[in-house]
């Protein structure tokens, strides 16, 4: 998985983790920094919402991308885009 840089973007993503990224990005349109939780995401997505299925695969997916700086998990279960690791700071 790509880590952010300054030339990147959500293409270089497989599916699942791409629409995280779309979905924070309007997001961040719509809203300055607007967070999004896992279940807002998956709704988004116009997907069902399961605890066990959906959501869980959505947050699992932002946690990854988390890791990779493209979004920030501001708060427990928030995630926003971000314009790059040095965003976190």
């Amino acid at each position: 998985m790509a880590v952010w840089a300054e030339c990147a973007d959500a293409r270089v993503f497989q599916a699942n983790y791409r629409v995280v990224v779309e979905v924070a990005a309007l997001a961040r349109r719509a809203g300055g920094q607007a967070t999004r939780s896992a279940a807002e995401i998956a709704a988004a997505l116009g997907m069902e919402l399961t605890k066990s299925s959906n959501e869980g695969r959505v947050r699992r997916s932002a946690k990854r991308l988390v890791e990779r700086d493209w979004p920030a998990e501001p708060s427990r279960g928030r995630f926003r885009l971000t314009d790059g690791p040095a965003a976190a700071s």
